[in-house]
């Protein structure tokens, strides 16, 4: 996912033309994007956030509006139903 990213980046930077003309040149998208976005976030222009997955970040823009975003933990997020019958219990038991 990431790959896709950083060459979309480094092709959308490429094809627009207000960016024109680059002060550097970009030979290879993956590692030319993500340099840019390296400095970009050094700049101060981007901001490093936490996923809505655990153990996950991302790259913003600073200027933003800014939400709060509720981290997804699987084990709390998700209702395990209760078994309804003794039969359903006792499959409910053998999937453990």
């Amino acid at each position: 996912m990431e790959i896709l990213i950083l060459t979309f980046f480094s092709l959308y930077i490429k094809s627009t033309p207000e960016y024109q003309p680059l002060p550097v040149t970009i030979i290879d998208n993956f590692d030319d994007g993500e340099r840019i976005l390296q400095v970009m976030l050094r700049l101060g222009l981007l901001e490093r956030i936490n996923s809505n997955l655990e153990h996950h970040t991302g790259l913003v823009i600073r200027d933003r509006n800014k939400i709060e975003v509720k981290i997804f933990k699987p084990d709390d997020d998700f209702e395990i139903p209760m078994p309804q019958s003794k039969l359903s219990r006792f499959f409910q038991f053998l999937k453990f």
